[in-house]
């Protein structure tokens, strides 16, 4: 059975994954991500204004999410005061350059 929002990500390139039942830690980001995104974004953007089409939603959406980002530092014990674009730079280096072990 296709889950719905397949009909858009698959034409859009993009994998539908869930999450392993009984990985917490996993579960906990997750949890996480579908709080904040209503908690600070929808909760205040549909009080201060009224969206009379999609696009204008996603417009805001989209420059929210850049904010979050790429200019908001975050205090969270993976990022430390950093970005989440710099967390996610540092990992992407680790990953090019991994350390050797000794032989």
């Amino acid at each position: 059975m296709i889950h719905m929002c397949e009909i858009f990500l698959e034409p859009n390139g993009i994998e539908h994954r869930t999450c392993k039942v009984g990985n917490t830690t996993y579960q906990w980001l997750c949890g996480k991500v579908n709080r904040t995104v209503p908690d600070e974004f929808f909760r205040t953007a549909f009080r201060k204004k009224f969206y009379d089409s999609l696009q204008a939603l996603q417009k805001d959406l989209d420059k929210w999410l850049h904010h979050y980002n790429y200019e908001r530092p975050h205090r969270g014990y993976r990022n430390k005061g950093r970005k989440p674009i710099e967390t996610f730079e540092m990992g992407k280096k680790r990953r090019e350059n991994p350390i050797k072990e000794a032989a």
